[in-house]
């Protein structure tokens, strides 16, 4: 069992949600913990979800990549204006449970995932599932799950 003073590339996937500035705030406080630590922030623009929508065009998706790039933002911001150093910050577009639990993992060499227990869609997660438990049950990563209250 790793010890969590061992992890050293922490992702934080943030959507804006009370459970995912949560989960953020914790994430931050682990890198914080050990300054060779190195904070991931991710967003994901579902594009899957945008182009089932009535009325999917290439600017409603345009919009959504602007978003997340201003969340983005102001969480970088949170992060170094708390004492993260090592920073990275990344926006994503496609399906945001396998992008969590696997293609970003792979490709930045994550050991933790730190996610809210619950995101902004409800309808969704009654629906397919919610990305948080996909994420713990397929992911390789650990993953600690954050509530918000």
């Amino acid at each position: 069992m790793q010890s969590i003073h061992n992890y050293q590339h922490i992702l934080a996937p943030v959507d804006g949600s009370k459970e995912s500035e949560a989960a953020f705030a914790t994430a931050v406080e682990i890198v914080n913990n050990t300054p060779s630590r190195h904070l991931y922030i991710l967003n994901v623009v579902d594009t899957n979800k945008l182009k089932d929508a009535a009325h999917y065009s290439h600017e409603l998706e345009e919009n959504a990549i602007t978003q997340s790039k201003t969340l983005l933002e102001r969480f970088a911001t949170e992060a170094k204006q708390a004492g993260v150093t090592n920073l990275t910050v990344i926006s994503e577009t496609g399906n945001p449970k396998n992008i969590i639990a696997k293609v970003i993992p792979a490709q930045y060499d994550i050991d933790l995932i730190v996610i809210g227990a619950t995101g902004m869609n409800a309808v969704e997660r009654l629906m397919q599932g919610s990305v948080t438990e996909f994420v713990s049950r397929t992911s390789r990563v650990n993953t600690f799950i954050v509530h918000a209250d």
